[in-house]
């Protein structure tokens, strides 16, 4: 267990394309933070049509997105500015970071996933969890549709890109997260910075 890491923003934000472990990932990393912080599935802010639309195959078109960005905005907004939430979303556009960026102050892990990995996982998610509501195996334009719609994080200091590929290797998930909870504790150790 570590102590903190968050501490001064509202939430760790894990974002991805869909396969990128961004649900196991969270959970490794809260349970790894001291305090434990709660744990918010972005997934489950979505609304009910937009569900319905990705468990049919349609991918979310950009009003839909803009809305469940917007709900997940408004759970940043809610928390205390203690770092006491970790929150998994896409967060897949340039766009959708900012808008959570002007809920209050976060910090993003960023699991960068590739397409070869991406399509082993869908595969692996239809025979193991065939129940789950985004099943880009049967729909491979789901899958497409992230990556087209993909912005890496490119420079932003409030985010640790990560190699969500080395997950899968022996060890790789602890890795990864130990990565990130020494990039937090950096983070809370440097002093403020002044605009």
């Amino acid at each position: 267990m570590t102590s903190g890491g968050a501490a001064g923003t509202r939430a760790i934000v894990v974002a991805g394309v869909s396969l990128s472990g961004k649900s196991t990932f969270a959970a490794r990393l809260r349970d790894a933070l001291e305090p434990r912080p709660v744990m918010v599935e972005g997934d489950d802010l979505h609304e009910a049509g937009n569900r319905a639309r990705m468990e049919s195959g349609v991918p979310l078109d950009e009003g839909a997105r803009r809305r469940w960005i917007a709900r997940v905005a408004e759970r940043i907004a809610a928390a205390p500015v203690d770092g006491s939430q970790i929150l998994t979303c896409s967060c897949l556009s340039n766009a959708s970071r900012a808008a959570l960026r002007a809920a209050g102050p976060v910090v993003f892990v960023f699991l960068d996933l590739t397409v070869d990995e991406a399509q082993r996982r869908a595969l692996h998610r239809l025979r193991n969890d065939p129940g789950h509501h985004f099943q880009p195996a049967r729909s491979p334009q789901l899958l497409e549709g992230q990556f087209r719609d993909l912005e890496r994080p490119a420079a932003e200091g409030d985010t640790r890109v990560v190699d969500a590929d080395r997950r899968v290797e022996p060890g790789g998930l602890e890795d990864l997260v130990a990565t990130v909870l020494r990039w937090l504790a950096r983070r809370a150790s440097a002093p403020p910075s002044h605009p």
